[in-house]
């Protein structure tokens, strides 16, 4: 694979390259985005740019919120991945991490497809508050007001709620 060669610009530019696909194939706002989308803030991730994972996990938050509101599972993982990224994001830069989102509320390129912002575009992350413990509270409050939750989805929430409170 392109990572094990140590080729991380080409591999981030395959998963651009993949978001950029299914949004001709689907629009920017299909739930079918939502696969492609996880893959690519896994990357970020992955390469530490919790930044911008937060990011793409905040437009996957909003494209799954059309399903059901906020109570589909994709939603609630969104919600559960911000709040991680949020923490790790905290250990590796705790004062980059601190910084109020208006101060990144513009990244040079748009981190679903690479390429230059057209215009300023503020992700104020609605309905998810202003901190990771926020999302991680909201993803568990719609878990525990669901009739039957997954079992997997609430066992990672009251993880990552767990692994917040042993970082702050």
């Amino acid at each position: 694979s392109l990572v094990s060669l140590g080729r991380y610009d080409e591999a981030e530019a395959g998963h651009r390259y993949l978001v950029r696909l299914t949004t001709r194939s689907f629009g920017e706002n299909d739930l079918r985005m939502i696969p492609s989308l996880q893959r690519l803030a896994r990357w970020y991730e992955y390469r530490v740019d919790y930044l911008t994972a937060r990011l793409v996990n905040a437009h996957i938050y909003e494209i799954a919120r059309q399903e059901s509101d906020d109570r589909s599972p994709a939603a609630v993982e969104a919600l559960l991945d911000v709040g991680r990224c949020y923490r790790l994001h905290y250990i590796t830069d705790p004062e980059g991490a601190t910084r109020p989102y208006s101060a990144v509320d513009q990244v040079a390129i748009t981190p679903m497809t690479g390429v230059p912002a057209k215009r300023k575009r503020e992700f104020q992350f609605r309905g998810m508050g202003r901190t990771g413990r926020d999302a991680l509270k909201r993803a568990l409050g719609i878990l525990e007001s669901l009739d039957d939750p997954p079992p997997e989805l609430l066992g990672r929430a009251l993880m990552e709620i767990g692994d917040w409170h042993q970082t702050f």
